[in-house]
């Protein structure tokens, strides 16, 4: 999607060792995947497929209504 970043995740350590978690992915252009006007055509698209590949954390990007999304 034109003009968008994609979402960054940064891991810090503090001096005891504990991991710190940053997230920016409030803009990423994979939040509005299944939100997409052609949404019915990637959906055929991606069910042609041998394998897609939804981790959790791809999954958390989404909105009830995306997720909620049908497909074809």
């Amino acid at each position: 999607m034109n003009g968008r970043l994609p979402g960054v995740y940064m891991v810090d350590l503090d001096p005891a060792g504990k991991q710190h978690f940053n997230f920016w992915r409030e803009e990423a252009p994979a939040r509005s995947l299944f939100e997409l006007p052609d949404w019915n055509r990637v959906a055929a698209s991606l069910m042609g497929a041998k394998l897609i590949y939804f981790s959790g954390i791809t999954l958390s990007l989404y909105s009830n209504i995306g997720s909620a999304a049908s497909w074809p």
